[in-house]
């Protein structure tokens, strides 16, 4: 069961996109829990070596949001009260990923082209 989060397509996210696409609407977006801060910080360090700069963060808890505006990063809050789970086969992962699908897929909608990145995935060029 989901709580209420800061979800309108309208003011953060819509500016935040602008903000941060390329001129061709390229934008690069990942999301994190606070149980996952370790992988975040080793994700950062070698996406800024590949310097791409077209990137907005998902954080899914005050954690999380604090670690990547800490970083630098333009973040976008879809808090959750689900859990971070390393389980695929659980409840509470498969929430998290339907939530994840359902931003993306609005992203699309509003003429944008994603690379959706996870953070065990590094970009080195």
């Amino acid at each position: 069961l989901l709580k209420r989060w800061q979800y309108s397509l309208g003011d953060q996210l819509e500016y935040l996109l602008r903000s941060n696409a390329n001129s061709l609407s390229e934008i690069a977006i990942t999301f994190a829990s606070g149980g996952y801060m370790e992988m975040f910080n080793n994700w950062m360090y070698y996406t800024k070596k590949s310097e791409m700069n077209h990137l907005v963060g998902v954080a899914l808890d005050r954690t999380a949001e604090r670690f990547m505006l800490d970083s630098g990063m333009a973040v976008y809050r879809m808090f959750t009260n689900v859990n971070s789970s390393d389980s695929y086969k659980s409840d509470d992962f498969k929430q998290i990923v339907n939530l994840r699908y359902n931003l993306l897929l609005n992203i699309l909608r509003m003429g944008y082209h994603v690379l959706a990145l996870d953070l065990d995935a590094l970009v080195m060029q």
